[in-house]
């Protein structure tokens, strides 16, 4: 897997995991996702309470009762359509929820499940078909911040669905983020653990995965 290093040094942006730091911030980064080692980075994180509050009023809004679909459809591309229309006759629930970096198709959804109700956590900007965590217009701290916000939610309430459907890409691999996703979905001890912020631990989540 790709990751940044150090421009000066040539070091990889990384920490030793099994030791102990002062630091408030420690800085992890790594391209790709999914694996079996990005949810075992996750089970030694905690999300900010700011972030882990955000996270539990969306799960409380949603409620226990939808099924979770994630189409990823920006660098990476699927065929959404027919996944949606096949899936479509699997839905249990009488909500779904949406989540996707391709606003076309949760907007397509929102049509497409007359019969149902249609969860939406977040709606991603017009990215042009470019993946979120790249997109040029997302410029200032603020709004980066933001998309990352919005992509932890909605990995935790993708996760906390009685279904989880994803679908792989054209490329014959399914995103990282819909399998981490999964990995969430299958163990949620470990979205207990990631919203279980207490007022002393405010720190921001370290790891940048790109993997939306």
């Amino acid at each position: 897997m790709r990751a940044l290093v150090d421009a000066d040094s040539g070091c990889r942006l990384s920490f030793d995991f099994s030791a102990s730091y002062s630091e408030d911030l420690l800085v992890h980064h790594q391209a790709g996702g999914g694996s079996s080692e990005a949810l075992a980075l996750l089970k030694k994180l905690t999300f900010n309470t700011e972030l882990a509050k955000e996270c539990r009023e969306t799960l409380q809004l949603l409620g226990n009762d939808y099924d979770a679909i994630h189409v990823r459809n920006s660098d990476y591309k699927t065929d959404w359509k027919p996944f949606i229309e096949r899936v479509a006759d699997e839905l249990a629930s009488d909500s779904v929820l949406v989540c996707s970096d391709d606003r076309t198709v949760i907007l397509f959804c929102i049509r497409f499940f007359a019969d149902k109700r249609v969860l939406i956590t977040t709606i991603p900007p017009d990215t042009g078909g470019k993946a979120l965590h790249t997109h040029e217009s997302i410029m200032s701290p603020e709004e980066r911040r933001s998309v990352i916000r919005d992509g932890l939610i909605d990995l935790i309430a993708l996760a906390n669905g009685k279904s989880l459907r994803y679908q792989n890409t054209i490329n014959g691999h399914p995103s990282g983020y819909s399998e981490l996703a999964k990995h969430l979905h299958n163990d949620k001890s470990v979205v207990d653990a990631l919203l279980s912020s207490s007022p002393q631990n405010q720190s921001p989540v370290a790891s940048s995965s790109h993997c939306t």
